[in-house]
């Protein structure tokens, strides 16, 4: 009887989530992100995780972009996927890494889905509309897992908001991302 209680659950549960998309509402403007494009011209979403190495080592980064743009302008927000950590861990995090951007946890990683990511980080560029101006690295300085240059040689996202700000072509719109795996 607990098997077919627990089945039950799980298919009330994808039907829920299924029918957030039913009507083929995968737009970004009015996904869970709607409050944060209202917020700012273009929104920046970084999936993050509390254990990610990666992750660790650009909060400075994504601290000080969150300081050279102005928030009414480039809203910077990490998204947290709900499975990978709690309340308690992020809270941790923004602590030890003296976090200065705003932060939202992903319930059923349903912004996962929408934006299709894969890795912490990965970052995106959207404009108010919902459009994804960029995705991918930060930066190149992380050549591949356990392995990075000594210089930083290309702002990727920095350069996307930047060419934005001005009404310019974004330039590279996409690169892979390198990092720690989301779990769905």
């Amino acid at each position: 009887m607990r098997s077919k209680e627990i089945l039950l659950a799980l298919i009330i549960s994808l039907l829920s989530i299924t029918q957030l998309w039913a009507a083929g509402d995968r737009d970004i403007a009015q996904s869970p992100l709607k409050p944060y494009l209202e917020k700012s011209d273009f929104l920046v979403v970084v999936f993050m995780a509390s254990e990610c190495p990666l992750c660790r080592n650009y909060a400075l980064t994504l601290n000080q972009l969150s300081e050279q743009f102005d928030p009414a302008k480039v809203f910077i927000l990490g998204v947290f996927s709900e499975g990978m950590d709690t309340p308690e861990s992020i809270e941790a995090f923004y602590q030890k890494y003296r976090v200065k951007f705003a932060h939202l946890i992903d319930k059923n990683n349903i912004l996962v889905e929408l934006l299709d990511a894969n890795v912490t980080p990965e970052a995106y560029l959207i404009d108010q509309n919902g459009s994804i101006l960029y995705q991918g690295k930060i930066d190149n300085w992380a050549v591949t897992l356990g392995r990075q240059r000594a210089h930083v040689t290309k702002h990727y996202l920095k350069q996307a908001i930047a060419e934005a700000d001005q009404n310019k072509p974004i330039t590279i719109g996409k690169t892979k991302a390198i990092g720690c795996m989301i779990q769905r």
